[in-house]
């Protein structure tokens, strides 16, 4: 864990402590979020989460603020503020655009051709016919002398 994402960390705990210390059920989702990403910091080291909602809690303590002075100050909006605004917060890459493919060219329309697995079943069944039209054509072979019945 870098020292910057643990003082986001502690600085996001702090306000997590004080929004919930206020009893508002408006405030469900934002406590809410910032305990999950604090926990999920803690438990794999991956301080992405804690810089996107660190943003956000900031936000909501500065629309608070003016509502709830006493528990919310602007040292702790100050803190979070610092922690998020260092030169090791990671960046969340963003995707690359899509190239866009250039046009094929016009291919020349294929003929059709009969389907191969057709003309292989029509094959195999004109072989057995053939087959069947020459075993019915040779003559039976003669018995072997002494062979015969009693």
């Amino acid at each position: 864990m870098s020292t910057d994402a643990s003082k986001l960390d502690k600085a996001l705990d702090a306000a997590y402590e004080k929004i919930s210390k206020l009893n508002n059920p408006e405030f469900t989702s934002i406590t809410d979020k910032i305990k999950y990403l604090i926990h999920s910091y803690r438990a794999d080291g991956n301080p992405v989460g804690l810089y996107e909602v660190a943003t956000e809690t900031v936000d909501f303590l500065k629309s608070n603020q003016e509502k709830y002075s006493k528990q919310i100050t602007q040292k702790l909006i100050d803190d979070i503020s610092k922690a998020t605004q260092t030169e090791t917060a990671p960046v969340k890459k963003a995707a690359a655009p899509k190239k866009e493919e250039a046009p094929k060219k016009a291919e020349a329309p294929k003929k059709a051709a009969a389907p191969k697995k057709a003309a292989v079943v029509q094959d195999a069944a004109a072989t057995a016919t053939k087959a069947k039209k020459e075993t019915a054509k040779k003559p039976a072979a003669p018995k072997a002398p002494g062979k015969g019945k009693k």
